[in-house]
């Protein structure tokens, strides 16, 4: 998993998914609800696939492009 550095104090205030709980197949864009305690807001890719998590939603995915990152490559993620 990729933890998309500040991202908690980035989009702090802004409305969250009331649902989680989807799948999280690799390349998925998720944030931790309101019930991941200190952990929400916070915004991740996935890096492989992972069990559903009632505290996580999913917002968007990434292309099969994702495989090509590995630990210390930094790269942007634009939310439109």
């Amino acid at each position: 998993m990729i933890r998309l550095e500040h991202s908690r104090e980035r989009f702090d205030g802004l409305p969250l998914p009331e649902v989680g709980g989807q799948p999280r197949p690799t390349g998925s864009v998720t944030v931790h609800l309101t019930s991941a305690g200190r952990y929400s807001e916070e915004v991740s890719v996935t890096m492989r696939d992972l069990p559903v998590d009632n505290r996580v939603a999913v917002l968007s995915s990434i292309p099969d492009e994702l495989g090509r990152f590995r630990r210390r490559h930094s790269f942007a993620i634009r939310l439109d």
